[in-house]
């Protein structure tokens, strides 16, 4: 037995980032099944073991002469004193109930498997708490070990959830979850992205008959039955609930704000309000399960709807039940999902006009679980508001002209223009001067308080999608000029020459090539956004675009490097104004001024401040109240 968990833990210190074992940490557990199930464990021998682990709950870790009268002090396998108790209140637990754990080290057959790897732990020479001697250092590593408990509560109680469900039901929702703790965050970046590729293509064709019955000219119960069909996989409200709990937050972050359809629709009905996030049921809760027998109904026999304003734990929950329902696959292709990159899909979309505009009543048909599935982003995207067959027709039949090499072709496409991205982020950070980031989890510090600091105490900043810290607020460098800026834009300009002639002559298919023509530099808008100034403004349901011309933000970053240093926070201060005033909202919640209106009013509050030359920077011009361009 010992050489096996030595073996097995031997295992697992390779795959933990610590290097360590440690059974009271969620991702370490997961790493553990995995190795079990490698080393063929069934999963009722694996469940069990989990289960056993839940014997270090109820140990009360203490300092020598704090444990209250009548507890009995024992030390643990690993240095740390505890005494069996109630981890809430402190109050030790009678004898009957202290678990019988004291075997005779010559009797290793009546060892408990808890104690078999803690000891296979305890001899490891590279375990801390034998290896810290300074009590106040032990002290807070215990500390915390004990911080840990929810967390490991949280697993076991999901652990227990899972055992009652079927066998192949419970291995999916395990994998599932375990997948989920690798979560890192939202990918949304990237140049043709959101472009189909040739496993997307086959499959979506593959399965073209089932896609246009799922669909079926937007007959609710025909979609629901369909939907039905592509989720599965029957799972409780009580599975869903405790494997949420334990997943990453900004997993949860995502899912609870999965699909938000905007605060209005074009007619201007707030529905801000109005996303569903589950069902009624009689006792005022709510549930994510259609089958729950508690749930409420109307005059009409209906189910009664859930509906309230994202992000909510409720909207949360659902999305993740659709996840394990649907056995973790893309409801269009069938492919494993990406949950870094995974939409919730609107069978028919909330803004498709096929039957004419879109009223309430559409909207709270469409924004319902029993139409809703989750798919590959890129997926989402480029059906959009489509229906079913045009998105087929428009969207994935003309790729069945592209080869292999195709595609290959637009794959290396992307690669390198996402290096030149990258680039070109750098370029921008290169102009600016007392820099404030973002730290990650809140709060911001100064690049010069970040050089002050050892490597070691620095704090992990948060990072764009272009794999730099996230600027919160900055100046531009004293010594950029309008004259450095024009030699960093020629560069600019002449590597992103360099690179579409490169790709268009790899792309032969129309489309793709019109997608490169637009690949261009975006370094005066990378400059702005690195000053902590927004390149889009407010919408009612998507953000609006000031403009995707970069000669318009040079024109803005020129004009404030030719001023001196002091009078440069009074552009910045202008451009926040102008956001501002774009921001106004009337009296039911909806946006004063809306797109083209919206960019207008920006251009022309900030060229009341700022002295910008429309002779070289055209892009400025706005519209008077005649229609005139100033």
């Amino acid at each position: 037995m010992k050489n096996k968990w030595n073996k097995i833990l031997n295992e697992l210190s390779y795959r933990v980032s610590t290097g360590i074992p440690d059974l009271t940490n969620e991702q370490h557990l997961i790493k553990l099944w995995d190795i079990l199930k490698e080393h063929n464990w069934n999963i009722d021998a694996r469940v069990e073991l989990l289960k056993n682990l839940d014997e270090a709950i109820g140990k009360v870790y203490t300092k020598k002469g704090k444990q209250p009268k009548g507890a009995k002090l024992m030390t643990g396998p690993r240095g740390g004193l505890y005494y069996y108790g109630d981890k809430e209140t402190g109050e030790p637990a009678k004898p009957e109930e202290i678990p019988d754990d004291e075997a005779s080290p010559e009797d290793e057959s009546g060892k408990t498997t808890k104690q078999e790897i803690d000891k296979a732990i305890a001899s490891d020479s590279t375990n801390p708490e034998r290896r810290i001697t300074n009590d106040k250092v032990r002290q807070e590593f215990l500390d915390d070990e004990e911080k840990s408990d929810k967390e490991k509560k949280e697993i076991r109680e999901a652990l227990d959830a899972i055992d009652e469900l079927p066998e192949l039901t419970k291995d999916n929702v395990l994998l599932l979850t375990a997948r989920a703790h690798l979560y890192g965050k939202r990918d949304n970046a990237g140049f043709m992205k959101n472009s189909l590729g040739i496993v997307d293509r086959d499959q979506i064709l593959l399965n073209k008959k089932p896609l246009l019955d799922l669909y079926d000219e937007e007959k609710p119960e025909v979609i629901e039955k369909e939907v039905r069909k592509v989720r599965k996989n029957k799972v409780s409200e009580k599975v869903v609930s405790e494997t949420f709990d334990t997943l990453p937050d900004g997993l949860k972050k995502y899912l609870m704000s999965g699909g938000k359809a905007g605060s209005n629709l074009d007619d201007g009905t707030n529905i801000e309000d109005k996303h569903f996030i589950g069902y009624r049921k009689t006792d005022g809760s709510i549930t994510s399960d259609v089958n729950d027998p508690d749930i409420e109904v109307d005059e009409n026999g209906e189910k009664v709807a859930a509906r309230g304003k994202l992000p909510s734990k409720e909207r949360g929950l659902l999305l993740w039940r659709i996840y394990l329902e649907q056995g973790g696959t893309c409801a269009y292709t069938g492919l494993p999902l990406d949950l870094e990159s995974m939409d919730l899909e609107h069978i028919v979309g909330i803004k498709n006009s096929d039957k004419g505009d879109v009223t309430e009543q559409d909207f709270l048909n469409r924004e319902h679980e029993r139409q809703q599935v989750l798919t590959h982003s890129r997926v989402n995207q480029i059906k959009s508001d489509l229906s079913m067959k045009d998105f087929i027709e428009k969207q994935v039949e003309p790729l069945s002209e592209k080869s292999k090499e195709d595609f290959e072709a637009i794959e290396k496409a992307k690669k390198e223009s996402n290096v030149i991205k990258t680039t070109s982020a750098q370029t921008a950070m290169r102009q600016l001067d007392e820099v404030t980031y973002s730290i990650k989890g809140g709060g911001s510090i100064t690049q010069s308080e970040i050089d002050e600091l050892p490597e070691d105490e620095r704090p992990e900043l948060t990072m764009t999608d272009d794999g730099v810290p996230k600027v919160k607020e900055a100046n531009l460098g004293p010594n950029v000029t309008p004259d450095t800026l024009q030699s960093e834009y020629d560069m600019e300009d002449k590597r992103f020459s360099e690179i579409r002639n490169t790709l268009l002559n790899e792309v032969d298919n129309k489309k793709d090539k019109d997608k490169v023509k637009k690949l261009k530099s975006k370094l005066g808008k990378r400059i702005v956004q690195g000053l902590g100034l927004p390149g889009n403004l407010p919408g009612d349901r998507r953000t609006n675009k000031i403009t995707d011309n970069d000669n318009f933000y040079r024109g803005f970053v020129s004009t404030m490097a030719s001023l001196p240093n002091e009078k440069r926070g009074e552009t910045k201060q202008a451009w926040k104004d102008a956001v501002k005033h774009c921001s106004q909202k009337n009296e039911d919640g909806s946006f004063k001024f809306k797109g083209a209106e919206q960019r207008n009013e920006f251009r022309k509050v900030v060229r009341s401040k700022v002295d910008i030359d429309i002779e070289k920077y055209p892009e400025w011009r706005y519209k008077d109240e005649n229609g005139n361009l100033v």
